[in-house]
Order: C-alpha cells, then structure tokens, then sequence
C-alpha cells in the first residue's frame, strides 16, 4: 500500500489501524484509492461494509443473535460443535432441496443429499478417535464450499463471511443498511473493513499448527481460505464482485476446547508481530446528513441499490426508498 501512508492512522491492535473520517468526500476518496490494490481473487485486499463500526468480522452462525429462525429460534451459536454443524447442515440441505422443488439450480455435488444429515455425527466419530495427524477430514468439505457461497450470499447463515473486491460497494452496503433501518439502534460510525489477504493467508502468522500439541502433518495447517462461486452462475455476485473468507478449522478448534473468534479479535490477539497491516478500519461518523450525502456520492459513481442487485422487486423498493428520501429516480445532477 505504497500510495496511502498509513502510519499516521491510530492503531488499534497488532496489525489494525484505524482513520475516522467525517466527511462524505474524504470517506469515498480514501476507498477509491484502495480500488488499484486488488488483483485477483485470494490475492491483494478485500472489502466489506458494516453500519455499525461496532461489529466485528463474526459469520453469521456464530453470531450470538439473528434474525433467521430454525424451530423458532435463532440457532446459533451451538456449544456443542458437533451440533452447530448439523445445524449448518440441515439448514442447507432444506435451502437445497426448496431450491430443487421450485426449480432453481444449486450447484450442489451428487453426494450431497445422501450425506449431509449425518455428515456432522459421522465426524464426531472421527473427532473421539486419536489421532498422531490431523488431516482434511476436519475441515468443511470443499464439494459443499460453492453451495455454501451459494446459501450465503442469499441470507442462509454460514460460517462464510462476504466479501467484495470493491470498497466502493463495501461501502455501498454500510450505507444502505443504515438507511432502510434508521429505527434500529447503531453506533455512531459506519465502516468498512479491509482485509489483506496475503497476510491473513500467510500459514507461519495464523494455523493451527498446533492444537493441544497435536501437529497437523507436522506443519503449518492454512487457517483463512478464501472461496469463490464462478460469477457467471451469479448475476448478482458478478456485480458485486463478491467472494467469501472461511476459518477452515472451526470445528476441530472448538472440539478440542478452543473458542471461536471473529477474524479482527483473532489478528489483534497474535503474540507475533505483524509486520505489514492485516486489517484496516475506515470509519465514517455520522451526522444530520451523512448517510444521504454518502449516498448521493455513491450514486454519483453508479454505485446504487439496483445496479448491485437488478431485479423487478429491488427496483420497487427503490422506488419506495428514494421517496422516502426525497430523491429524484433519475436526475443525478
């Protein structure tokens, strides 16, 4: 990140700087500036948006509330891991087999509705036996990593977290929340993480190469993977430049009596020390006309509602919304 000296910025953990900003303008010229440091999936940064500066980088089905429901209740999280992922699963299973029944393709392996119901006993069995190596049998299959992406990015809780190559849409997303919400109660600042996934990737700064001093294969074991559903499957991920982080190891962690931890908690709680930055937090305080005047910047760029998401229902909403804001559908002057 040659080009934005961040040294200035506060920090707040190792390897996490902050800057608040408070204008609009300044926000969005920052973010603008971040689009050049991205090049392929896996590699360079990633974004995402939160309406509340708050919020940590938690997957939803380890998020203590929600508003999905399964048996009327919000599900997550399980203590017993075993459990949370037959959780996981049913829950998929079911987003699958709607999908089937009203003819929506999910690109779901052939093997997947003979093994997910009792994919998550079937490891507790392999989880009770001793093992000298951990192997790939404890990580989440990466057959059901695209379906996952899949459930995800349509609101079914996973243990993936979304991403976007863009920071403009991150933005986009923190910003839109908070102006369909404006009952619910946010902090005073917006923000939008950015995430390097060198550094996140680098197996010698986050593993588990050791876990109650087993050693998987007697090296480092990849803690964050990142997952990408082809975009051509997906309009809607295609506009939005979307992709996903996974903890791959979760499952075991939690096992063998380990706690899960949100991505920013993990990095500031690293006894080595970071070298390059692994996680940056661009705030946005809001005032009596930030949310608007951000948008209107946004929209300005093209970046809108409708663009990110085209379809007949989220043009009637817009509509909705524009009049409750009092903005003009199409004079962007």
């Amino acid at each position: 990140m040659s080009e934005i000296d961040t040294s200035s910025w506060e920090k707040i953990g190792n390897g996490i700087r902050k800057k608040e900003y408070t204008e609009p303008n300044n926000f969005i010229e920052v973010l603008e500036k971040l689009t050049n440091y991205y090049t392929e999936i896996g590699k360079g940064w990633a974004f995402r948006g939160h309406a509340d500066s708050n919020w940590s980088l938690w997957p939803q089905s380890f998020r203590p509330t929600g508003n999905f429901y399964y048996r009327r209740e919000w599900p997550f999280p399980k203590n017993d891991p075993i459990e949370q992922l037959s959780v996981e699963a049913d829950i998929l299973i079911n987003f699958a087999k709607l999908c089937d029944q009203v003819g929506i393709q999910v690109p779901m392996p052939q093997s997947f509705y003979m093994t997910m119901n009792q994919w998550g006993y079937e490891l507790k069995e392999r989880f009770s036996k001793e093992h000298k190596d951990i192997d790939d049998r404890y990580i989440w299959n990466p057959l059901y990593h695209e379906p996952l992406a899949y459930a995800q990015h349509y609101g079914i809780p996973t243990r993936l977290l979304d991403l976007t190559k863009n920071p403009l849409y991150a933005a986009f997303f923190a910003v839109y929340d908070r102006l369909k919400n404006q009952s619910k109660n946010y902090g005073d600042h917006l923000c939008v993480w950015c995430l390097n996934l060198p550094v996140l990737k680098d197996k010698t700064l986050f593993s588990y190469q050791k876990i109650k001093n087993k050693l998987y294969r007697h090296k480092e074991w990849q803690r964050y993977k990142t997952i990408h559903m082809p975009w051509a499957r997906n309009e809607f991920m295609n506009r939005q430049e979307a992709f996903f982080i996974i903890d791959c190891g979760v499952e075991f962690l939690r096992y063998n009596g380990g706690k899960y931890h949100p991505i920013d908690q993990v990095v500031q709680s690293l006894h080595t020390q970071i070298q390059h930055t692994a996680l940056l937090k661009i705030e946005l305080l809001i005032g009596q006309n930030t949310l608007l005047d951000t948008f209107k910047v946004l929209r300005e760029r093209n970046i809108t509602d409708i663009n990110l998401m085209p379809t007949l229902q989220n043009i009637s909403e817009a509509i909705n919304l524009y009049g409750k804001l009092k903005l003009d559908l199409f004079d962007l002057s």
